[in-house]
C-alpha cells in the first residue's frame, strides 16, 4: 500500500497539465458530437415539416401534374395508418407557379396540406416575401400552367420562417380546397402524401428499407427525404466523419500528453522501479500501479471535460449564443443535442485508445535492470 501510494502521490503531481490537456480533448469530442447530432436533428425535422420523411405519389415525376391525382380513399388510409413505423400522415396538393409582384416574376412551388381561414390567401417563406417585396395584406397574380393557363389573385396572408433557413425549396402555402377546385379535383384528390415516421424508424438505413416497403404495400411511388434532398444528407454524412476524425485526433493527442508525462516519470524514477524489483514486485505488478493511476488522471480529466462540454451545450440550447449564416449551415445558429448513448460511446472509446497507447511507455519498466538502476541511485 507504502509502494502504491508513493508512486500515485509522484504520479498525480507531474500529470496536472496532462488532466488539463486531456480535459480539453473530451470537452472537444464531447462538443463535436453533440453539435453533429444537433444539425441532423435540425435538418430532419425541417425536412419533415415540409415533406414528411416519406413521400406517396402516383409517379415522382408527375407530382405537380394537375392530370394525375392521387385517390385517397378510406381503403388506402387504413393501409398506410397500418404499416409498422407510420406515425402520421398528411395529403397535400402541389402546383408550379409563377408569381407577379411589384418586384417582378417569380417562379415558386404552391403547396396545401390544410384549409386555411382565408381561401384565397398565401403563406410565404419570410425570406422569400423579402425578395419579392411583399408584405400583409398585398394582392398578387399568380399563373398556373400545369393544365392549361389559368389566372389567379391571391392575398398574402401571412409568413413562416423557413425551417431550414434558406431559400432550399421554400414552398408558399395556399388553401387546399382553392388547389383542388384550380386542378378540377374532388376533395378525395391529391398530389402525394407525405408520411411521417416514428423517431426510431428515421435512420439511413432504416428509412430505405421503409421507403420500400410503403411502395409495395401502398402500391405507389415512394420518396425518402434522402432520395430527395441528397445534397443535405450528403453534407450531415460530411459532418459525421469530420467527428470520427476529431475523436481520433484529441484521442491521439490526449493519450501521446499522457505517454510523454509517463516517461518522464518513469525516467526520472528508475531507481525506485529497480529497488520494487529488487524487493520482488514483478514487471506487471508494477505497470500495474502506474496504468491504475494513469486511468485515474485520465478519468479525471474525462469527468471535467465532459462536465464543461455538457454546461457548454446547455447554455447554446437555451440562449442561441453562437449564430450561424443561414445560406451556408441551414440553420442560423449552431445546433447541439446531448446523445447520451453517442457522448458515453465517445467516451469509451477515447478512454480506451488512450490506454492502449499508454502500454508503450509501460514496456519501459521491463527494460529497467534492478542491479545497474540501484547502483545509479
Amino acid at each position: 500500500m507504502g509502494v502504491t501510494g508513493f508512486i500515485a502521490k509522484r504520479l498525480q503531481f507531474k500529470g496536472r497539465m496532462a488532466i488539463i490537456v486531456i480535459a480539453i480533448s473530451f470537452f472537444v469530442i464531447v462538443l463535436a458530437e453533440s453539435i453533429s447530432q444537433g444539425f441532423r436533428n435540425e435538418i430532419n425535422a425541417g425536412i419533415a415539416t415540409m415533406t414528411g420523411d416519406v413521400v406517396l405519389s402516383n409517379e415522382v415525376q408527375d407530382l405537380f401534374q394537375s392530370d394525375n391525382p392521387l385517390d385517397l380513399d378510406e381503403n388506402l388510409k387504413d393501409r398506410i395508418s397500418s404499416i409498422e413505423g407510420v406515425q402520421s400522415f398528411v395529403p397535400a396538393v402541389m402546383n408550379t407557379a409563377v408569381l407577379k409582384s411589384e418586384a417582378g416574376f417569380q417562379g415558386v412551388i404552391i403547396k396545401a396540406s390544410e384549409k386555411l381561414a382565408d381561401s384565397l390567401g398565401l403563406v410565404f417563406p419570410t425570406t422569400l416575401a423579402a425578395k419579392m417585396g411583399l408584405s400583409q395584406g398585398d394582392t398578387l397574380t399568380s399563373y398556373f400552367m400545369s393544365n392549361g393557363f389559368k389566372i389567379r389573385n391571391f392575398v398574402v396572408a401571412d409568413s413562416y420562417e423557413n425551417p431550414l433557413g434558406s431559400d432550399l425549396t421554400p414552398y408558399v402555402y395556399a388553401d387546399i380546397h382553392t388547389l383542388q377546385r384550380l386542378n378540377g379535383w374532388t376533395d378525395a384528390q391529391y398530389s402525394a402524401v407525405d408520411v411521417h415516421l416514428k423517431k426510431n424508424y428515421q435512420e439511413t438505413n432504416i428509412i430505405k428499407n421503409k421507403t420500400e416497403e410503403l411502395a409495395v404495400l401502398t402500391g405507389l411511388a415512394a420518396q425518402s427525404s434522402r432520395q430527395k434532398y441528397p445534397q443535405l444528407f450528403e453534407w450531415l454524412d460530411l459532418i459525421d466523419f469530420n467527428v470520427y476524425a476529431i475523436i481520433l485526433l484529441m484521442s491521439i493527442v490526449a493519450g501521446f500528453n499522457m505517454i510523454s508525462g509517463l516517461l518522464i516519470l518513469l525516467f526520472r524514477n528508475i531507481s525506485t522501479i529497480g529497488t520494487l524489483k529488487t524487493l520482488g514486485m514483478n514487471n506487471r505488478s508494477i505497470a500495474s500501479v502506474f496504468l491504475k493511476m494513469s486511468a485515474r488522471l485520465v478519468g479525471k480529466a474525462m469527468l471535467l471535460g465532459n462536465g464543461a462540454a455538457l454546461l457548454f451545450c446547455l447554455v447554446q440550447d437555451w440562449t442561441h449564443l453562437k449564430k450561424l449564416d443561414p445560406a451556408n449551415y441551414y440553420v442560423s445558429w449552431v445546433p447541439v443535442n446531448i446523445d447520451l448513448v453517442g457522448v458515453v460511446l465517445a467516451n469509451l472509446v477515447t478512454f480506451a485508445v488512450i490506454m492502449l497507447l499508454l502500454l508503450l511507455p509501460i514496456m519501459f519498466i521491463s527494460k529497467i535492470d534492478p542491479s545497474l538502476s540501484v547502483k545509479q541511485r
